[in-house]
């Protein structure tokens, strides 16, 4: 454990022992002298320096310099009422809260800037891709929902991650509580707790809100490198296609024409890295003992890393997809226009404007298609007389359509502009859809200030200091 992660358990601590000492007071256990005591003894350790070593030898440490330092008829209260293995747990779920909701505001700032930059293109066209087979035009913006939506469901993951890490341990003892114990509700209150875990065996045996975390923060890498790798497909095929900022890019001294946008490369580097160390913890997770657990540093440090790697994520690829490109729109609506993209609403054109039976109209667009194809033509070659022959061939007629009111139907902004269902690219129903999300980003922001606010009081600037370190 670091310096600086040993000095902020050793603050936790403190403020453990303090909300103790407080509730074995009100419960009658000593007077207002000897508490006075206890909580300057208290305070004069905290501000010392954290002893090297594991959090079991930094909480049997702590009540050792306590009892060093207040009053004789005193010594040993600070340990009165409870035991190391609750102690170790308060800590680490207290630690891991507090990563848990720097992520979740992380994952918000992204949030909000993959909205903003889905805001200013709602009208941008391009090709999206099935494989490596284009299959329908769709904007950059009905596009981004592809992350922004998994992002939002993963902070909601995180915050319901939250809830389970967010139960106290307090008074559970060795396993089985004391009978000098405070009232556990009131105790996990003081720390800012949402309540006790019920029963005092799994108090200080599961581990499962380790696993619940690094699950729900894993979740959050998985859109985020989906739409990097993407990115790195796009500029591979078509360099063209977005214009990177210069301090985004490295130059190749021997190979003068090559620029690199390392910054893609480097972030899914660091995804990787937190992926690997939420593997960790839930593998230690699974094998971890049926019993009390005091040794949690190893799984502690590993999410630590992990949720530290995962902010850093965020925070850089929200810069990156604020500042970090530009989009050629051009280039991508040359392309949403090639590839048979709109071909789809061929058949629809023969029902709807021509009166042809759906069974007709679909095998006549296949053929149609099928002609373009073999002449090596793209779907604004589509004439009059490829409709007719096809025409012959189904329905044993020419069809006579108008070629104005068919070139219209297949233009790519025409197809998107009648895709009207709710979530669709239409820029009206995509604004909409914006509108929602942005809505949805706010209620979560306010959730979770709602949890922060619920411990300051009681932490004070001991429980926020390093907090997002």
């Amino acid at each position: 454990m670091t310096a600086n992660r040993s000095q902020r358990s050793w603050k936790i601590l403190a403020e453990l022992g303090a909300a103790h000492v407080n509730a074995l007071h009100q419960e009658g256990v000593f007077d207002e002298e000897a508490m006075e005591s206890l909580l300057a003894a208290i305070e004069s350790v905290a501000h010392g320096e954290a002893p090297a070593g594991t959090l079991l030898v930094q909480a049997i440490s702590f009540d050792d310099r306590v009892d060093a330092l207040c009053a004789p008829r005193v010594v040993g209260v600070t340990r009165l009422g409870r035991g190391t293995a609750e102690v170790v747990g308060a800590v680490a779920r207290i630690m891991t809260r507090e990563q848990v909701l720097q992520l979740v505001s992380e994952v918000f700032g992204l949030t909000g800037a993959l909205i903003d930059l889905a805001g200013a293109h709602v009208v941008t066209m391009l090709p999206a891709y099935t494989g490596s087979q284009p299959v329908q035009p769709t904007t950059l913006a009905h596009f981004l929902g592809g992350v922004i939506g998994p992002l939002g469901r993963g902070a909601d993951r995180l915050i319901r991650a939250f809830e389970v890490v967010n139960q106290s341990p307090l008074g559970a003892g060795a396993m089985t509580s004391t009978r000098f114990a405070p009232d556990r509700g009131e105790a996990a209150a003081m720390l800012g707790f949402s309540g006790p875990v019920s029963n005092t065996f799994d108090a200080v045996a599961s581990v499962d809100y380790l696993e619940a975390a690094a699950s729900a923060a894993e979740s959050v890498l998985t859109p985020v490198e989906k739409i990097l790798r993407e990115l790195t497909d796009w500029v591979r095929t078509s360099p063209d296609t977005f214009v990177f900022a210069e301090d985004q890019l490295t130059r190749i001294p021997d190979l003068p024409q090559l620029r690199m946008p390392e910054v893609i490369d480097r972030l899914l580097e660091t995804a990787a890295n937190a992926r690997a160390g939420f593997g960790a913890v839930r593998a230690w997770t699974r094998q971890a003992g049926y019993g009390p657990q005091v040794r949690l540093d190893h799984p502690i440090e590993w999410l630590r890393d992990s949720m530290e790697a995962s902010c850093q994520l965020c925070r850089e690829s929200a810069g990156f997809f604020t500042t970090g490109f530009e989009v050629n729109r051009a280039v991508l609506g040359n392309r949403a226009g090639k590839g048979f993209l709109t071909s789809s609403d061929l058949a629809e054109f023969l029902i709807v404007e021509e009166q042809i039976a759906p069974g007709d109209a679909r095998v006549i667009a296949n053929r149609v298609l099928e002609i373009v194809k073999d002449r090596g033509l793209e779907i604004a070659g589509i004439d009059r007389d490829i409709v007719d022959s096809a025409g012959l061939l189904v329905l044993g007629r020419e069809i006579g359509i108008e070629f104005e009111t068919l070139s219209k139907y297949l233009a790519p902004r025409r197809f998107l502009e009648q895709r009207t269902a709710g979530g669709s690219p239409a820029p009206a129903a995509t604004r909409a859809w914006l509108k929602q999300e942005t809505s949805r980003l706010a209620g979560r922001k306010e959730t979770i200030e709602a949890y922060r606010e619920s411990w300051r009081p009681v932490l004070g600037e001991a429980g926020d200091d390093e907090a997002t370190s």
